[in-house]
């Protein structure tokens, strides 16, 4: 199954009371397109920088932007994990997130690291739009 949805809201404040800049959208960008092509993504919210092999859910296919949104392109893996995301997604009870290092001033988050997209069940942390989702 492969998806098409909005990662990061642009220039607004998020329920983490964050705003991520275009600065910050385009060092994330930036950073994917120099992983390369297998970057890989785990369900949950895991506090490590480190993405665990035997947690991967998802491939993240590709990133762009589009109006105010930060999208992603996302693959969900035939794994436990992607599993467990497939019979999420039919409820949408998750929503995607980045997982990145930085520095927060003032509400404004300076991205120094992109590390992935993880998968996060709602009732771990609030979302900062409707969780809708093209299946292509």
């Amino acid at each position: 199954m492969i998806l098409d949805i909005p990662i990061i809201v642009i220039g607004h404040l998020n329920k983490n009371n964050r705003i991520y800049g275009d600065f910050s959208v385009e060092k994330i960008i930036s950073d994917y397109k120099c992983k390369g092509t297998a970057l890989y993504g785990e369900f949950g919210q895991p506090e490590s920088m480190e993405v665990a092999a035997d947690n991967v859910s998802h491939m993240i296919l590709n990133l762009y932007i589009s109006g105010d949104f930060l999208y992603a392109l996302i693959e969900v893996l035939k794994t436990d994990s992607g599993n467990k995301l497939s019979n999420l997604l039919k409820e949408g009870l998750f929503y995607f997130g980045t997982r990145c290092t930085g520095i927060i001033v003032d509400n404004n988050v300076d991205v120094t690291s992109f590390i992935t997209i993880d998968a996060i069940p709602i009732n771990e942390i609030a979302f900062d739009f409707p969780v809708t989702f093209e299946e292509i």
